[in-house]
C-alpha cells in the first residue's frame, strides 16, 4: 500500500510555495465551486439517476477534501487524486489541533444527522466516510444496479449518513 511519504515524494501531493499564490487561488476557486456544484447535482439526480446522484455526491466530497487541505493546510492533489486525497487527510487529521477538532464536530454530527454514527476509532472518521463515498460511487458507476426502492434507500442512507454529515464536518473544519 502506498502512504502519504511515497506520493509526495512522486508529486501526488505537494504543498503550494509562496510563488505559487495565483495558482493556489485558482485550484481554491475551483474546488470551492466544484463541492457546490457537484453537491447540488447530486441531490438533483436522486430521483433520476441513482448511479450519477452518488457519483456526484462522492465528488462533492472529494472535492471539499481537495479545498480544506488547501486552504487549511497548503496542501495541493495533484496526481492519484483519490488516495492521495484520503492519505493527506489522514495525516493532517493526526494533527492535535486539527484531531481535536475534528472529533468536536464529529460529536456534533452525531447530534445534527440522526442516521450518522461516526466509526469506533473517530480518529479515522473522516477519511473513512472518503472512502466509504468512493466505494459506494465505484458499486454504482460499475457493479450493481438494485430495484428501484433499495436504489431509493441506498441513496438516502449515503446522503443522510455520510454525505451531509461529512460535508458539515469538512465545511467546520
Amino acid at each position: 500500500m502506498v502512504d502519504f511519504e511515497e506520493l509526495e515524494a512522486e508529486g501526488a501531493i505537494s504543498r503550494f510555495t509562496a510563488a505559487e499564490k495565483e495558482r493556489k487561488g485558482l485550484y481554491l476557486d475551483f474546488h470551492a465551486q466544484a463541492y457546490k456544484e457537484d453537491l447540488e447535482i447530486a441531490e438533483s439526480l436522486k430521483s433520476a439517476s441513482h448511479r450519477w446522484s452518488v457519483t456526484a455526491a462522492y465528488y462533492a466530497m472529494l472535492n471539499l477534501t481537495k479545498l480544506y487541505l488547501a486552504k487549511r493546510h497548503n496542501l495541493s492533489i495533484n496526481d492519484r487524486s483519490h488516495v492521495a486525497a484520503r492519505l493527506a487527510l489522514a495525516r493532517v487529521l493526526e494533527e492535535k489541533g486539527t484531531r481535536k477538532r475534528a472529533l468536536e464536530l464529529l460529536e456534533q454530527a452525531e447530534k445534527e444527522f440522526e442516521s450518522f454514527t461516526a466509526p469506533r476509532r473517530r480518529e479515522s472518521s473522516l477519511p473513512s466516510m472518503l472512502s466509504a463515498g468512493q466505494k459506494k460511487r465505484e458499486r454504482a458507476s460499475y457493479y450493481s444496479h438494485p430495484p428501484p426502492q433499495r436504489r431509493r434507500e441506498d441513496l438516502d442512507s449515503l446522503f443522510k449518513g455520510t454525505v451531509r454529515p461529512f460535508i458539515s464536518i469538512m465545511e467546520k473544519l
